[in-house]
């Protein structure tokens, strides 16, 4: 056993900006009344410690940013309703049709050219009657993701050579992402008393927005191993978790990250069981080397992996 007298402390810090300067000659038009020019910064915070008396105390607490936004944040330049116009001709009555005298652009080849009236009201859309429908909006109070992170874990070595680890992982996400439909509004409520919501100004107008709650995850790890002589070695593990998100945010796009979040309200989500969480999961390992041939090291290894998680979790469709 070793036994220090003083406690190394390892302290970082480091500053993210996504800078949006370049961008400040966009045109960009929506009914909400405000231009995605905000500046996106986050300062990182991390403090490390360890301690070995009889065995190995390790700890840590940090904050760190919740992921890189780009993807999210550059929908707002290719759907602000200008530069990506999208119309739709339908509610034929059956009097015009494509096949004879409903006028198509191009060659005028029926199944390959769009419709001309279409191609006209997409050439014709000028700021000044830019689209109020498919825009991509950022909050201009949005703020870069958030984790706050606090570990605690210990080394343990007993005499017949086995070592055991434990560790314990705390995280708290701070301004969660997600996305608000701002074309929606709330116009009544159902027998059980949840929002029943629709679109009142414009349809699929997604705003990137922060949670005002918190999501919440632990998880807890353990195992052992242990190294033989005669080339043997071997180890075991077990880890559970507990984790919550606000929004999955699982695609690119922001209508797919909307549509993808199950939730009883569209405004300000709770937080629910996170789309990746693996309760628990167990591990395996085995593995033996030995030179067979002079100079050649011949290893065998097998490994199990068993993830337990559970079904999907009941809906209650309402009306």
């Amino acid at each position: 056993m070793a036994y220090r007298n003083r406690t190394p402390v390892r302290v970082n810090s480091r500053i993210g900006e996504v800078d949006l300067e370049h961008l400040k000659t966009a045109q960009y038009l929506s009914g909400e009344g405000f231009v995605n020019l905000n500046n996106i910064h986050i300062v990182e915070r991390e403090i490390r410690t360890r301690e070995r008396l009889y065995l190995t105390v390790r700890g840590g607490a940090g904050l760190y940013s919740g992921g890189n936004p780009n993807v999210w944040i550059s929908n707002a330049w290719s759907n602000d309703g200008l530069t990506n116009v999208q119309k739709q001709l339908r509610n034929f009555d059956g009097s015009r049709s494509v096949l004879n005298d409903l006028p198509l652009s191009g060659s005028g080849q029926p199944g390959f050219d769009v419709p001309q009236t279409l191609v006209d009201q997409v050439a014709n859309t000028t700021i000044d009657a830019a689209s109020n429908d498919f825009l991509v909006l950022i909050d201009p109070n949005y703020e870069q993701p958030s984790e706050w992170k606090y570990s605690l874990g210990a080394t343990y070595t007993f005499d017949s050579g086995v070592t055991v680890d434990a560790d314990i992982l705390y995280s708290v996400t701070q301004d969660a992402a997600y996305y608000v439909d701002t074309a929606q509004e709330q116009i009544g409520t159902t027998a059980a008393g949840a929002p029943i919501f629709d679109h009142v100004n414009g349809s699929n107008n997604f705003m990137l927005t922060n949670s005002s709650r918190d999501a919440k995850s632990q998880t807890f790890s353990l195992s052992a191993r242990h190294d033989y002589d005669f080339g043997l070695d071997w180890m075991v593990g077990y880890a559970y978790t507990d984790a919550e998100d606000i929004s999955p945010m699982t695609s690119s796009t922001a209508g797919s990250n909307f549509d993808n979040l199950a939730t009883s309200t569209i405004v300000n989500p709770e937080a629910a069981t996170s789309n990746y969480v693996t309760p628990h999961r167990f591990t395996a390992r085995v593995s033996y080397g030995n030179e067979f041939f002079d100079g050649y090291q011949t290893r065998v290894t097998a490994m199990f992996y068993r993830p337990h998680r559970p079904g999907p979790p009941c809906a209650y469709p309402q009306s």
